[in-house]
């Protein structure tokens, strides 16, 4: 039986819930890759356990050199080091990442990490940019850098400490799933959602934010604009995704952050699982969730 009140001191890390980070796993695979190290990542995601298809995808282009994914993050971080570096990587799109464009120059290279973003919607091409020109030493740094770009510094940062001093860089557990989680479940024990503030939150947030009433979608137009171009419109699929569970009817979504916290809210104010069309689609990021919402509907029913 899972332990709410462990899981809801925020202490979900040291549990057998939260999946490894792929942001940053992935980020690392291709610092790795550049440093001529791929066989480091390889090795430790072999020794892994549960790993989602973003990473399962990652080992895969890593060991072969080609892969098939559904993680736009992979797709461009394998153009751009193709495009920069040399090194051939074969990427075929699949699912929710079929028709989202990838298309980059190397001159794009040439552009400051504001403009980058600017001109793709995205901070993936200046994330692969960033991680391609460490190789060579610093680098030009966007001080206001979103969320996502300002991770992938902190994490050419560990990969370099680590590096240096003779070590294998640390695995990184997805924090991001980790505060939705206990967000969740202190909900469940308190009946009120506390959360972190709007102006702490970033993209990937939404999606929770939005199914507890935390956020507007015309609020996340003004902060997050690229919330159009993730595995969907995320504008238009929250409240899709919450009006079919609202009259309890099955919903279509393939947008794994949408099933997660539909299935979240759905638990908190009706005390029903929700039902999705495409439930394998949580794969991407948290292969484990099922489970944890059956043990979590069984502690709490």
């Amino acid at each position: 039986m899972i332990d709410v009140e462990l899981l809801s001191s925020r202490e979900l890390l040291s549990s057998p819930y939260v999946p490894l980070g792929k942001s940053e796993i992935i980020r690392l695979a291709f610092l790795d890759l550049l440093n001529g190290r791929p066989k480091d990542t390889v090795n430790f995601l072999e020794g892994q356990s549960d790993l989602s298809n973003d990473l399962k995808d990652t080992h895969k282009l890593l060991r072969d050199g080609y892969t098939e994914t559904e993680s736009r993050t992979l797709k461009w971080l394998g153009k751009i080091t193709t495009e920069l570096s040399g090194i051939e990587l074969e990427i075929r799109p699949i699912g929710t990442l079929v028709g989202r464009d990838t298309e980059f120059s190397r001159a794009d290279a040439e552009l400051p990490a504001a403009e980058l973003i600017k001109k793709y919607n995205s901070s993936q091409p200046a994330t692969g940019v960033a991680i391609n020109l460490s190789v060579n030493g610093d680098f030009e740094r966007y001080a206001a850098a979103p969320h996502h770009l300002a991770m992938t510094y902190k994490i050419i940062d560990h990969w370099r400490e680590r590096r240096a001093a003779g070590k294998m860089w640390l695995p990184h557990y997805d924090v991001t799933i980790n505060r939705q989680v206990a967000a969740f479940l202190g909900t469940l024990k308190t009946g009120v959602c506390s959360f972190i503030p709007v102006e702490q939150m970033q993209p990937e947030d939404f999606c929770f934010a939005y199914s507890f009433g935390l956020v507007s979608v015309e609020q996340a137009k003004r902060l997050w604009p690229s919330l159009s171009g993730h595995e969907s419109n995320r504008f238009e699929e929250m409240p899709r995704v919450m009006e079919a569970i609202r009259v309890g009817r099955k919903s279509p979504t393939r947008d794994h952050r949408a099933i997660m916290s539909g299935a979240w809210a759905a638990w908190v104010f009706y005390r029903e699982m929700a039902e999705f069309e495409y439930p394998e689609a949580v794969a991407k990021s948290f292969p484990g969730f099922f489970k944890f919402m059956a043990d979590i509907t069984q502690a709490t029913a």
